[in-house]
């Protein structure tokens, strides 16, 4: 569980609980063949960022286990609207979760320059 978490910001308790609690409720082995056949079907999400013309906050922890800062650049850089890209250091693919109070922050912070 400690794998999984940011060594900074991370709570090792509350990783042990939600470790526990995702595992149980996610063991589901054929769900995941169809949530990769879901991804691979629906094809390249380009033309759909296009379409995005709202301010846009894009968060991704550096250390996401399954995209890269790139793909996150690559978003923030797709959409039509103003976009703001949050690249958190020693974060994984969780980043609400693993620093719960620098994402709020973070979310107050790009709300208040829409005001």
């Amino acid at each position: 569980w400690l794998v999984w978490a940011s060594r900074k910001y991370g709570d090792p308790e509350r990783n042990r609980r939600n470790a526990a609690r995702d595992f149980d409720r996610a063991f589901y082995p054929e769900g995941a063949m169809r949530q990769l056949a879901a991804i691979y079907a629906s094809g390249p999400r380009t033309a759909g960022l296009q379409q995005l013309r709202v301010p846009t906050l894009v968060i991704h922890g550096e250390l996401d286990e399954y995209g890269t800062t790139a793909q996150a650049k690559r978003i923030a850089d797709g959409v039509s609207g103003p976009a703001q890209l949050e690249l958190m250091p020693e974060i994984h693919h969780v980043p609400h979760r693993e620093a719960e109070q620098q994402v709020l922050t973070m979310l107050a912070n790009f709300m208040a320059t829409l005001a």
